[in-house]
């Protein structure tokens, strides 16, 4: 019994890490996201964001490591999540995992100075 005890414990601790590890590929969205994203998802809130990441750190790392929003082209995400939105449960929660990963794909692309 005591083995199976210290597994469950290794075990526990090795998923705390991985979650730990996952959420740097998940940054926390800023209102800076907000105002990034506001052209192709016009309204968009910050809790909208948040709510997103929450769901893409619970839903879509449980069955894989998170991937880096700005390791996919930016157009790549909607289809991406589409194909997993059924697996990984999303239902109405799909578009804010889009949003939240779109505007973290576009934090990561340089900004277009205008001449």
């Amino acid at each position: 019994m005591r083995r199976t005890l210290g597994f469950g414990y290794l075990a526990g601790a090795l998923a705390c890490g991985a979650v730990a590890c996952g959420a740097g590929a998940a940054p926390e969205p800023r209102q800076a996201d907000v105002v990034r994203i506001a052209d192709r998802f016009p309204g968009t809130t910050l809790a909208e964001l948040e709510h997103g990441r929450s769901v893409y750190l619970s839903r879509c790392t449980s069955c894989h490591a998170p991937v880096a929003p700005e390791s996919i082209p930016v157009e790549r995400w909607p289809h991406e999540v589409s194909e997993m939105s059924e697996r990984a449960h999303l239902g109405t929660d799909e578009p804010l995992v889009v949003k939240y990963l779109v505007a973290q794909a576009l934090r990561a692309e340089p900004e277009v100075q205008e001449k």
